[in-house]
């Protein structure tokens, strides 16, 4: 019996919904309503994936590689976000902290590369090229790749569709046989839809064009946040839809 290729996630309740973390070659969604935190959600795996000594590159579609890379650096140097971009400027400190992150892991944190593209501008045939071109002129194997996130990513086949069940479901499929060709575990996010927002209890029915989604993510799990949970600063993480459940 072969063992599946798995890593940790750097998260006890994801490794346990994933039997062990992280497949190499599967693709993962992080799925939330507007604004509660698929960003942060993202720059926070990555932060762990590094410091579990993984190399991880970041693509954005979104936000800014300036503000991702100052969200995955507060978060790996326990920094406040208002104080960052002045202690960064400390380039001993940050190799010191470094330092102390290899000794705490017992681990070498693996390098981190990110990559910024338009809304709606890149495909996962220009995702899968500047991977290839990456790994190759820097000698730096990925495990990890983030991608934030799907529904504002090009669909290649069908640029001008207005099927956006066809467009998200054709995403998701190229995107998981991207990161089984190049041996990576693929981590993205999507929006719910109307039905999810400031709801306590997302289900399947909440997924924005669920089917197509959900036919094709190995794992799917949302944020979530009532008014209520929003004011106590509080955010739920809910497995929706696991292909291999073994460790539930």
């Amino acid at each position: 019996q072969l063992e599946s290729d798995t890593f940790s996630t750097g998260y006890p309740f994801l490794d346990t919904c994933l039997d062990g973390g992280w497949e190499i070659g599967s693709l993962n969604v992080i799925m939330a309503p507007p604004k509660t935190g698929k960003s942060t959600a993202l720059c926070n795996i990555a932060a762990q994936s590094i410091q579990l000594g993984y190399n991880t590159l970041y693509i954005t579609l979104e936000m800014s590689d300036k503000k991702i890379a100052k969200r995955i650096g507060a978060n790996t140097f326990d920094i406040p976000m208002k104080e960052y971009n002045e202690v960064a400027k400390n380039k001993a400190y940050i190799k010191e902290k470094l330092k102390e992150i290899g000794q705490q892991n017992l681990k070498i944190p693996g390098k981190l590369f990110i990559k910024q593209y338009p809304a709606s501008s890149a495909g996962v045939p220009d995702i899968e090229n500047y991977i290839r071109k990456m790994e190759e002129t820097t000698q730096t194997k990925f495990t990890v790749v983030i991608i934030d996130y799907i529904n504002i990513m090009k669909n290649w086949r069908n640029p001008n569709t207005e099927n956006t069940f066809m467009k998200v479901k054709q995403i998701c499929e190229d995107l998981r046989a991207m990161a089984t060709r190049l041996k990576f575990a693929c981590v993205s996010a999507t929006q719910t839809g109307r039905s999810g927002y400031e709801s306590s209890n997302i289900t399947m029915n909440d997924v924005s064009e669920s089917r197509g989604l959900t036919e094709t993510v190995d794992s799917l799990f949302a944020l979530q946040q009532d008014a209520l949970m929003k004011a106590r600063g509080f955010i739920d993480i809910k497995a929706i839809a696991l292909r291999n459940p073994e460790g539930m």
